[in-house]
């Protein structure tokens, strides 16, 4: 079912305003451990002292995000607006994307369902949008990257193609693998992973019946998918030559300082992370534990280079950043960073965060999150036996991309929550819209048994 393009435009303005008042009213602004090594990466970036300043093992686009957000207006709060804002617009690409996999879904019990999806990811992941950390755009990030995906499946359907949609994806896919890759590496990997799989059961799986999905013809696009995965890998190569040439310049020079480029976890890279499982191959043992522990459905048991973190260990990152509008973690204001960074204290302070609390400096109560904690472990045991127990053809394409970033941080022994937060709008808004789906398709059945009695 169609809808007007008017009313989608207005519910995406409805989300984001709603999105909006929630946070002014109830959201309390933090910035973590991590946070102040973006905002000391940003004002580095802002005054030229990369060499001194500069946290290496973080990748510039959140800083430079951070940036353009203070080029609007000096506050702290324009960056949560910012946040928030492209959280509520990915959500609603993503969800118009997801609507032509279920058409027999009425307008209204599509737009009720999205509603209410949308207020409980508020609830329950809205202090990521709040904290000065990636994962809110990062979540972002991989919504459009979904959305996308499913458009080029949903090519596939249609008799032609316009010039004017080759021309968009023979570029959008190539400006994620820049984007992606100036948050996180991980990222700019998933798209070409993506892609090859885009490639791989388009024209190897799908002619032989075999594909995720029913495609009724293949298009004679394969040039052009040929041609977006080929540019993509160039940009890859172009935006990694840059940038490791860019950050060597100054990790090369006299004034840098070695704390700026070694994480307290990962130690300087990947190099240290291989080091430590051959060290201790029963490290291996973990990543299953770290794929759960990225949902939120057991304890963090996942690890940071050799410190394997229990569930009873205050320093867990399980709970790193107090979820939706709970700050159990941190104060109800910003907190200026303690001695454990290794810039200068008062470098950071000249970023002028005060007044930055809620305005009403309200804080749900705890007892809050633990009704919110059951639905959603619900939304992912569904979403698990979709597809591995069911193997649900739909649910294993919309969950692509979702998969693919877990399976990875799972790899990387990244058992650390706020990473996996990032797939959960993905995956809240399959659930419930499948559920949605199939209440309807049972409520119909009902209906017509009893008008045959």
């Amino acid at each position: 079912m169609k809808i007007n393009a008017k009313i989608a435009v207005v519910f995406c303005i409805a989300l984001t305003l709603f999105s909006l008042a929630i946070t002014f009213l109830f959201g309390n602004p933090r910035v973590s451990y991590d946070g102040w090594q973006y905002l000391s990466s940003a004002k580095s970036i802002q005054d030229g002292t990369f060499a001194e300043n500069y946290f290496w093992v973080r990748q510039p686009g959140y800083p430079l995000f951070i940036d353009f957000s203070f080029s609007i207006y000096d506050s702290f709060w324009t960056l949560i607006v910012l946040q928030v804002s492209l959280f509520a617009l990915a959500f609603n690409f993503l969800i118009w994307q997801v609507r032509s996999y279920f058409p027999r879904l009425p307008n209204r019990i599509f737009l009720l369902s999205s509603s209410l999806t949308f207020a409980f990811l508020t609830l329950f992941l809205g202090g990521y949008n709040l904290a000065v950390l990636p994962q809110s755009i990062t979540s972002s990030f991989l919504m459009i990257l979904t959305g996308v995906t499913l458009n080029i499946y949903r090519m596939n359907s249609l008799e032609e193609v316009s010039q004017f949609s080759k021309i968009v994806f023979l570029f959008a896919l190539p400006l994620l693998v820049v984007i992606g890759f100036s948050i996180s590496p991980i990222l700019s990997y998933l798209v070409l992973t993506t892609e090859v799989f885009l490639i791989f059961n388009l024209f190897y799986l799908s002619p032989r019946n075999k594909g995720f999905l029913k495609i009724e013809r293949v298009l004679p696009a394969k040039n052009l998918l040929l041609a977006i995965l080929g540019l993509s890998l160039l940009s890859l190569v172009f935006v990694d030559f840059t940038w490791t040439n860019f950050s060597q310049k100054f990790i090369a020079g006299t004034s840098f300082n070695l704390n700026q480029l070694k994480d307290p976890f990962w130690g300087i890279g990947l190099q240290d992370y291989l080091s430590n499982l051959k060290r201790d191959p029963q490290l291996l043992h973990y990543i299953p534990a770290s794929f759960f522990a990225l949902l939120m459905l057991i304890p963090n048991t996942g690890w940071n280079g050799l410190v394997i973190e229990k569930p009873s260990s205050s320093h867990s990152q399980n709970a790193d950043v107090g979820f939706g509008l709970f700050s159990t973690n941190y104060g109800s204001c910003v907190d200026f960073p303690g001695e454990v960074l290794a810039v200068d204290n008062e470098y950071i302070r000249r970023f002028g965060l005060t007044e930055s609390c809620s305005l009403t400096n309200f804080d749900l109560p705890q007892f809050f999150f633990f009704p919110l904690l059951l639905i959603w472990a619900f939304l992912c045991i569904y979403w698990l036996y979709r597809i591995v127990i069911l193997r649900d053809p739909l649910f294993l394409v919309l969950s692509t991309v979702s998969i693919t970033y877990l399976l990875t941080y799972s790899l990387l022994g990244g058992g650390i929550d706020r990473y996996g937060s990032s797939v959960y709008p993905i995956i809240a808004i399959i659930v419930t819209l499948r559920l949605s789906s199939n209440w309807l398709d049972s409520a119909g059945k009902d209906t017509h048994q009893r008008l045959n009695r």
